[in-house]
């Protein structure tokens, strides 16, 4: 294993890179696919709001978990920070269905289907990832 100028080392730096990547491509693909839904079920007037309100929010709810996981490396009790990460973990679950319900004019279903949608692009995009190693 090398480490280059800062210290990180190649693998190190390869699996940041491959997240980044992996965040990247997913939050553009949720974009587009979310964008013909919301055309489709004719909501698309409504898109713009609901994209906006989506990014901010997976801005401050991707803060929370790598605030969660840093407390967890830092000595939190495994319990406290495992609670820590489901609670925030639900909080976006739910988050991301109330912004489709209110930000495209969803009903109950189609905001449940959104973040089906949205968890089913990240999981995609992540087993793409890890099969280009």
């Amino acid at each position: 294993m090398t480490a280059d100028a800062t210290g990180l080392s190649t693998v190190t730096l390869h699996s940041l890179t491959q997240d980044v990547l992996v965040t990247v491509v997913s939050w553009l693909a949720f974009a587009v696919i979310s964008h013909r839904v919301a055309v489709n079920t004719g909501h698309g007037a409504r898109w713009p709001r609901y994209i906006t309100a989506w990014n901010w929010c997976n801005l401050l709810q991707s803060l929370m978990l790598v605030a969660a996981l840093a407390a967890s490396r830092l000595g939190l009790p495994d319990l406290l920070s495992q609670t820590l990460i489901l609670v925030i973990l639900g909080w976006m679950t739910w988050l991301g269905y109330f912004i489709a319900r209110v930000g495209l004019g969803f009903g109950v279903w189609q905001g449940v289907a959104m973040v089906a949608l949205d968890y089913a692009v990240s999981q995609f995009t992540q087993g793409m990832m890890d099969r280009l190693g």
